[in-house]
């Protein structure tokens, strides 16, 4: 294989190295999914769930946030996660304690 590589210019490496990057990630995240599946079936065929068995070291889906932002049709933004542009815009104010958050968060 060396052989092969060293008649290559320096260009056609970086495409090369570039090209076996992305193959190594999407074979690196098709392989994570796959595991993970695979291990949930067997906690699940066991009568486990992942807490159970690895404890701490897997922390369970935190809780939908109150919302903290809202524009003037009603949107909601509870200022963690991704930003939806809401508290950038002119007339976002402070949500009511009651508010209910819509479907994009």
């Amino acid at each position: 294989m060396r052989e092969k590589l060293d008649g290559l210019s320096v260009a056609e490496l970086d495409a090369l190295i570039a090209n076996a990057s992305e193959v190594r990630d999407a074979t690196r995240e098709r392989r994570r999914k796959e595991l993970r599946t695979e291990i949930e079936a067997r906690l699940k065929s066991e009568g486990f769930t992942a807490h159970e068995v690895l404890g701490a070291k897997l922390k369970p889906k935190p809780d939908a946030l109150p919302p903290k932002y809202a524009d003037e049709t009603g949107r909601t933004w509870s200022g963690k996660g991704a930003r939806t542009g809401l508290a950038a815009r002119a007339g976002s104010t402070r949500a009511s304690p009651g508010a209910v958050r819509d479907s994009c968060g």
